[in-house]
């Protein structure tokens, strides 16, 4: 029997995040548009995507998560989770690799904490950050080191940023 992905909270949370991801778009104010295949959880390595798949997302589990046991069986975790990115900064502009950096860490922050479905998004207006209730709040932080740029010719840009996902669960029931 296969599992779905979305089975537990863990799946629900993974596959909420990736399609927060997969919803950033020029169109809607973003400084990039991201293709839905570029983002992905199962581990690969950045350094060998194709840069036509570029700007490309891995979205995975990271170490220290936390837990706080409350009554009733019940369990509030912290599930932290490390999104690395991949980006293309062309053209001959000196500033273009960080500037890119910087808006990738803002359009993602901004990206996980609306929701896509909003007609509102993503202004500030449809800020929401429980995924239709599989979480109680997002808290992004772009993580040490800072953004990686490629020297002189190298056009790609590595971004990576800390997502903390905290949601409450009955026990037994990840």
């Amino acid at each position: 029997m296969e599992a779905s992905f979305s089975d537990t909270q863990y799946g629900q949370i993974l596959a909420g995040l990736v399609r927060r991801v997969q919803a950033i778009s020029t169109a809607k104010g973003f400084h990039f548009t991201v293709k839905p295949e570029s983002v992905q959880v199962d581990p690969a390595n950045p350094f060998t995507v194709n840069e036509a798949d570029c700007p490309w997302f891995l979205i995975e589990p990271d170490l220290g998560g936390q837990r706080q046991w409350l009554p009733a069986n019940q369990a509030e975790d912290t599930f932290p989770v490390l999104i690395t990115g991949r980006l293309i900064a062309a053209g001959t502009d000196p500033f273009r690799k960080m500037g890119l950096a910087f808006n990738a860490y803002g359009d993602l922050e901004k990206a996980l904490t609306h929701e896509p479905t909003s007609p509102f998004y993503p202004a500030a207006a449809s800020l929401e950050m429980t995924m239709g209730g599989v979480a109680i709040d997002i808290r992004c932080q772009p993580i040490e080191p800072p953004p990686i740029p490629g020297f002189g010719d190298d056009q790609n840009v590595f971004v990576l940023m800390k997502v903390d996902v905290h949601y409450i669960r009955s026990y037994g029931s990840p």
